[in-house]
């Protein structure tokens, strides 16, 4: 929620498409939030990830080298990666593991608002806005890569 990448200029995509409802969250209470900036900076070993992949019944394998190679393709399609570069950005496993394991993350209290657009503006500290927490880095990034591993190895079909 603090840079600004996307083709929008907000600093996050949902927030641009819709600036009044993001101003509207970060409003609320109890908020951690994993910005760009995090997931910008931790990339996870794709080959790794589909190496262990292996191991898993054959359906639930292939399920998850489709999201893989899907997401990876989607990142060079936008410019995020290039074709030789085997790391993938995984944004939304960072609020699971956030949730399992919050201890990984350090997260910095921050109180934040968006304009009509939904670009993400920081407040002054006297401004009446509730505190925000903001995701900026993690402790391990290795350990965090293998708790969504393990989290992908969980995951079972009925």
């Amino acid at each position: 929620a603090v840079v600004s990448t996307q083709s929008t200029g907000a600093s996050e995509y949902n927030f641009g498409m819709d600036g009044p409802s993001a101003h509207t969250v970060l409003a609320g209470r109890n908020i951690v939030l994993f910005p760009l900036d995090l997931t910008t900076k931790i990339r996870f070993d794709m080959d790794l990830i589909l190496k262990r992949s292996e191991a898993l019944p054959e359906e639930q394998s292939n399920f998850f080298k489709s999201i893989v190679n899907g997401a990876f393709e989607s990142m060079v399609e936008y410019g995020e990666a290039s074709k030789d570069d085997r790391r993938l950005n995984i944004h939304d496993v960072h609020c699971f593991i956030y949730f399992v394991r919050p201890e990984l993350y350090q997260v910095t209290d921050m109180k934040l608002t968006t304009d009509k657009d939904g670009v993400c503006l920081t407040c002054d500290e006297d401004s009446p806005r509730p505190t925000v927490g903001v995701a900026l880095s993690v402790v391990d990034p290795l350990v965090v890569q293998e708790v969504a591993i393990s989290m992908f190895e969980a995951v079972s079909f009925i």
